[in-house]
């Protein structure tokens, strides 16, 4: 044991002693200049980097509210765009079954009589009387 470590002596009831040595204990309870001096520099360095922690923190939540306010953004342009998709497909149903009809007769004869004032033969049309 060196001559400058403190010794220690912990008595536990009648039957058990227990001595040694504390770590790193120099002489006295003076902590020298050196000692002092380093442990400012340490609490100026764990503050410094509590610091740079906390501002990291407070840059990544402002990030992470503007990443979730773009991703609601996104996710409605998506519903809005999936929406459009089904009225789309919709219409290009009714497209197609208009585009069948309109090779029957049936469309034929129909637009016969309403564009052209077209009718069939042996057909009486009747029209109405214009009152003077």
């Amino acid at each position: 044991m060196k001559k400058s470590q403190k010794m220690y002596r912990i008595a536990l009831g009648n039957f058990f002693t227990f001595q040694g040595t504390i770590p790193g204990s120099i002489g006295g309870n003076s902590v020298s200049r050196k000692g002092k001096k380093q442990q400012k520099e340490n609490r100026k360095a764990m503050r410094f980097i509590t610091l740079i922690v906390i501002i990291l923190l407070v840059v990544m939540s402002v990030n992470i509210v503007r990443l979730k306010t773009n991703i609601s953004a996104c996710n409605k342009k998506v519903e809005d765009c999936e929406q459009r998709k089904t009225e789309e497909l919709k219409r290009k149903t009714e497209l197609d079954e208009f585009e069948k009809y309109t090779g029957t007769l049936d469309y034929v004869e129909a637009v016969a009589r309403e564009k052209l004032g077209m009718v069939l033969e042996n057909e009486i049309v009747f029209k109405p009387n214009k009152k003077p």
